[in-house]
Formats: structure tokens, sequence, C-alpha cells
């Protein structure tokens, strides 16, 4: 349904639009592949990368959330909402690290 967007412009803000109406619908998996559609249509999509990187730490994959939201930084390394998450994220993999 969303996808029939992509026929109007295939370009990376339309895959982010879309990516942002499945998340707010919940269907990750499809905002993953729409993010991720985003940034190989734009590499320097910071906000793509922060937003793979939030459902990827809500789905607890912290390794993965962490790539994102690094890459993310790499661009954009004053944001305040990226240092957050990567604040978070790292208190995750270490807690996850001390179980062990």
């Amino acid at each position: 349904m969303l996808e029939e967007y992509v026929k109007v412009g295939d370009n990376d803000k339309i895959h982010k639009n879309i990516a942002d109406a499945y998340y707010n619908i919940n269907v990750l998996d499809k905002a993953i592949y729409h993010y991720e559609r985003a940034i190989k249509q734009n590499s320097q999509f910071d906000e793509a990368y922060f937003n793979v990187a939030v459902i990827l730490y809500r789905q607890e994959s912290y390794f993965n959330a962490k790539m994102n939201i690094e890459k993310a930084l790499r661009i954009n390394k004053t944001e305040e909402n990226y240092l957050e998450l990567h604040s978070h994220i790292e208190e995750r993999i270490s807690m996850n690290d001390s179980r062990m």
C-alpha cells in the first residue's frame, strides 16, 4: 500500500516518509527496509541511521543499534538525540556484558 508512493519518485525522502509511516503503525521490519533504502540512496542520511538504531534498540539488538547510531554520529557529531541514544545503547551493552 505505502509502497505505491515509490512510483511517484524513488528517492531517499520518499523512503524515509514511508518508513516513518510504517514505524508509526509498528510495522518495524518494513520501516527498517525503507530506512535502509533511503540510506542506500543517500549514505549521509544521518536521521535514517538514527531511526534504524532506535528500532533495533527497541528490539534489544544492541550491537546492531550501536553500529547504526555510530554511523549517524559520524555524519552529525553534535545531535543530542544521537548522543543520548548512543549512551543508552552503551549502558545496555555494558549491562549485558556484566551478566555474562
